[in-house]
């Protein structure tokens, strides 16, 4: 799964697989945050792990639970053409 989103943590695009392992559809998920689409507790894990990834500009990854299932999220800096840091995104389940 693979996923980008703006410096307001805002998601700009995500694939396929993506979409089907949340079960939404792209217009629930384009121009959102993860509290807009996502269970509170894994959005405010999602958003700590953002902000971790933003204050170190390094990539990390990260161990995250869904519906009972175990996944781990690849984070990295995306510099975007507007001159701002974006978060880039690889999934693992």
């Amino acid at each position: 799964m693979v996923f980008l989103k703006d410096s307001n943590k805002k998601y700009l695009m995500v694939n396929k697989a993506f979409l089907n392992f949340f079960n939404l559809n792209e217009e629930e998920v384009i121009g959102k945050n993860d509290f807009e689409i996502l269970p509170e507790e894994l959005a405010r894990n999602r958003e700590s792990s953002d902000n971790m990834m933003i204050e170190k500009l390094h990539e990390i990854t990260v161990e995250e639970y869904y519906n009972d299932k175990i996944f781990k999220t690849h984070k990295f800096p995306v510099y975007l053409d507007d001159g701002t840091i974006g978060i880039g995104g690889i999934i693992y389940d």
